[in-house]
């Protein structure tokens, strides 16, 4: 009896001692793969912007290059490479990406393929390489197809959409704006949806076929307000404002801005704040000249504020217009007090 009283607490002790040690096992300790594992959930859960992002991608590249597994290696440089982007490091991200499709490809990795393939098309895109961003998008569209990924899909054919339209293209664009149409108007992602009903406006009313370019941005416009996104609501209005000043309804066009206007600056997105002044500047030429400046040349700061050359330009130039007019306006009233005799 006094064998087994000596015996069970020695035993208890050793689990204790086995179980204090596994607690205290170093992370570093663990496998490559594990440790890749985590740090790859990390990474994911963090926001591109966070100051603690460049470091986490580095640590995933260094775990990759030591494991064997090649997978870990694509998740590694996709990762890098869509963070280059973010960061418009678009040369350095194309090397990246084009490691990253080599050997998805090789692995036979299609949904990384397909999602790798589309952000090297926006590092084209962005160095104003359309014919690489266009080629890219559509061999993304299509591994994505095979790959049964309909999101992925929708998001490359709109892509490509949206190069055509950049391109002046726009039976391409439309094409291709329709197939994505197709795709999203089946899914529940509403934004995606009302971004291609928007798209498509937009190639009607670059052909002057307004009463469908209405149509079509009513209804993003609706889709937008289902899920409250205030970019998206504000995209539209100003979208609807844009076709009402072009077909001389300018008092329509401005309700539509001013409606507009609360919602861009609730997206905190200064650049679409600078576009509802823009629309203001323009609908005001013809009633109110003194207003038509005065918002030129708030889209103008906002514009400079975001540095945004392609704003900055039309802004500049809605403004110089503007001010042309106001002289000449001066001048000929100037010629009808002399004309009349008006003190």
């Amino acid at each position: 009896m006094k064998k087994n009283k000596a015996t069970f607490p020695i035993t208890f002790l050793f689990i204790i001692l086995v179980m204090a040690i596994s607690s205290c096992t170093d992370e570093n300790e663990l496998p490559e793969s594990t440790q890749f594992v985590k740090l790859l959930e990390k990474t994911r859960s963090t926001s591109l912007d966070a100051p603690e992002y460049p470091s986490l991608i580095n640590s995933l590249e260094k775990l990759s290059n030591l494991s064997k597994d090649p997978e870990l290696k694509v998740d590694a440089l996709s990762l890098k490479g869509e963070y280059l982007n973010h960061t418009d490091k678009f040369k350095e991200a194309i090397v990246v990406l084009k490691k990253s499709i080599v050997l998805a490809e090789e692995l036979g990795l299609s949904l990384h393929l397909g999602k790798d393939l589309e952000n090297i098309g926006k590092s084209y895109y962005r160095l104003k390489d359309h014919g690489n961003a266009v080629a890219s998008f559509k061999r993304s569209a299509t591994i994505r197809e095979e790959a049964g990924d309909s999101v992925g899909m929708g998001s490359s054919l709109n892509n490509t959409g949206f190069v055509y339209w950049m391109v002046t293209e726009f039976d391409s664009a439309i094409i291709y704006f329709n197939k994505a149409l197709e795709i999203r108007s089946k899914l529940p992602n509403t934004d995606h949806h009302a971004t291609t009903l928007n798209n498509l406006g937009t190639i009607y009313f670059n052909w002057a076929i307004y009463d469908k370019a209405l149509e079509y941005y009513m209804k993003s416009l609706s889709l937008q307000r289902e899920i409250k996104n205030d970019y998206g609501i504000s995209i539209s209005l100003t979208n609807i404002g844009l076709v009402y000043n072009e077909t001389g309804q300018h008092e329509e066009a401005i309700q539509y801005y001013k409606e507009s206007l609360p919602h861009a600056i609730d997206s905190k997105d200064t650049n679409v704040v600078g576009y509802v002044y823009q629309g203001l500047g323009y609908a005001f030429e013809d009633i109110d000249v003194d207003s038509s400046i005065y918002y030129f040349k708030l889209s103008l700061a906002k514009y400079q504020s975001a540095s945004y050359p392609p704003g900055i330009i039309l802004a500049l130039r809605g403004l110089v217009i503007s001010i042309l007019n106001s002289k000449i306006m001066r001048s000929w009233a100037g010629i009808l007090r002399r004309c009349t005799g008006l003190p």
